[in-house]
């Protein structure tokens, strides 16, 4: 299977390097799919080019003012998938036993030198490292944007479990999972170090919809080395129709904050909803 994906973008502001960007990527996928299972092998090659303005060329002709970036990945996400019917629960009919593996290599190449500005420091335009989440296990780039394409030798493993109603509706989904690095992540955003850690936190998260108007969901980033929590949410929605929406919800991150979000929006007469949000945050 072949597909392909662009962006092409134009950025802009009063100060500091400006310019455009334009980003391709081919994928050659081979998927494998059947009912234990699936095994999906891809092969994709990127290019990102680059055409800049008010940056170190500016000031040093040698400096190139249109830098590109291209280099090959290769990923293999795979799993296995166990059934088995379930009596005596309420509502309940089938439970799922999930386990995958997701391997990611993506060569190394310098991206400091892309973006430089007239001072000789390296930037970017919108690259940033996300929170780590469950989602992040199986990503081919750990930054967000397209300005770094992070090298990759690593193994996430993970391990879900889903339970379905006899009408094949998901009523709980819960996984748990961490990624294996068998090599130092050399690429970085500017001003960060190199990355050496040979495993990540381990990342779980659990969501239920027992009712067709009740939700929760929960999320848990645990730092292995120091024994302690270091990101959590909680959430519980309720929702009978999108007038009727009540919401609270819980989240926490280690030494920077814990903060409570109650929200909703409800009706009082037939042209007037009361819509309301409080945010408490403490550190």
């Amino acid at each position: 299977m072949l597909s392909m994906a662009g962006e092409a973008v134009r950025f802009n502001r009063a100060e500091g390097v400006v310019g455009s960007r334009f980003d391709l990527q081919g994928n050659i996928t081979w998927p494998l799919r059947g009912a234990p299972g699936f095994m999906l092998p891809k092969l994709s090659f990127r290019h990102t080019q680059y055409a800049l303005e008010d940056s170190l060329h500016e000031v040093d002709p040698s400096a190139d003012a249109n830098p590109s970036r291209s280099l090959p990945l290769f990923s293999l996400d795979s799993g296995l998938v166990f059934e088995r019917e379930l009596t005596g629960w309420a509502r309940a009919h089938r439970q799922t036993l999930e386990p995958r593996l997701f391997y990611l290599y993506v060569p190394k190449r310098e991206q400091a030198d892309l973006i430089v500005d007239t001072t000789g420091q390296a930037r970017v335009f919108d690259s940033s490292l996300p929170l780590l989440g469950f989602g992040q296990l199986f990503r081919e780039n750990r930054f967000n944007g397209t300005d770094r394409v992070g090298d990759a030798n690593q193994l996430s493993t993970a391990l879900s479990t889903r339970i379905y109603d006899e009408r094949g509706r998901e009523l709980l989904t819960a996984g748990i999972g961490r990624i294996y690095y068998f090599r130092d992540r050399e690429v970085t955003l500017p001003g960060q170090s190199i990355e050496t850690e040979r495993r990540s936190h381990w990342l779980a998260i659990i969501q239920s919809r027992w009712t067709t108007t009740m939700s929760t969901g929960a999320s848990i980033e645990w730092n292995h080395r120091d024994k302690e929590t270091e990101r959590g949410t909680l959430d519980w929605r309720y929702q009978k129709d999108p007038r009727r929406v009540f919401r609270i919800g819980y989240r926490y991150e280690r030494e920077i904050r814990k903060q409570v979000d109650v929200a909703g929006i409800w009706p009082v007469a037939s042209r007037w909803n009361l819509v309301g949000r409080s945010l408490r945050t403490a550190r």
